[in-house]
């Protein structure tokens, strides 16, 4: 359960801060170039970084637990989340945006309109692709202190009680390949 919600709750978090970051990184939103080159770049750094190197320097920051967990999971997801976002905002169709800015709408209206509409699917399809990629984080990340099955894992490895080695890694393959038919059953619907 520990290693279900650390991924529900990065890739939420996530989620939460991609969305305006996918719209500063679009053409199409923004007309700075300074504003979209530091946006991508900030994105293209973020995804540098592995979630195992941010769970250890945030067990070593803030201590054991899922917090830290948590943390490494929604930092690293945010730039692949903003990449995938600002792609899908700079495909969107164009017609109906020159339709309403020829009718005189505002950016704002543009955006929530004529670009919302037609990039919700994918968003959400974004969103259940990163959880199901961040179960399998989430339990790497138990293993270095950050909680969940993967902490389990590792203190069953240490203990030499291979059964119960065998039953997590079960319960892993299980839970994987569950989010996995669920949410390729939901993204089927959406797109």
């Amino acid at each position: 359960l520990v290693t279900v919600e650390l991924a529900f709750v990065g890739t939420t978090v996530a989620m939460i801060i991609s969305i305006p970051l996918g719209f500063l990184a679009s053409n199409n939103v923004v007309h700075s170039r300074s504003v979209i080159s530091g946006v991508r770049f900030l994105l293209n750094a973020d995804r540098a970084i592995d979630p195992l190197i941010l769970a250890l320097f945030f067990v070593s920051a803030v201590g054991l637990g899922p917090f830290p967990g948590v943390l490494a999971i929604s930092i690293h997801s945010v730039g692949m989340l903003g990449q995938l976002m600002y792609q899908a905002i700079e495909s969107v169709d164009k017609k109906p945006i020159e339709a309403m800015k020829s009718v005189g709408a505002s950016h704002l209206n543009v955006i929530r309109w004529g670009i919302l509409p037609q990039v919700m699917p994918y968003f959400l399809s974004y969103y259940l692709l990163r959880f199901e990629l961040n179960i399998r984080a989430a339990v790497v990340l138990g293993i270095v202190g950050a909680g969940g099955i993967g902490f389990l894992l590792q203190t069953y490895m240490r203990l030499f009680q291979y059964q119960n080695v065998c039953t997590v890694v079960l319960t892993i393959l299980v839970l994987v390949m569950a989010i996995d038919y669920v949410s390729s059953r939901i993204r089927a619907k959406l797109i």
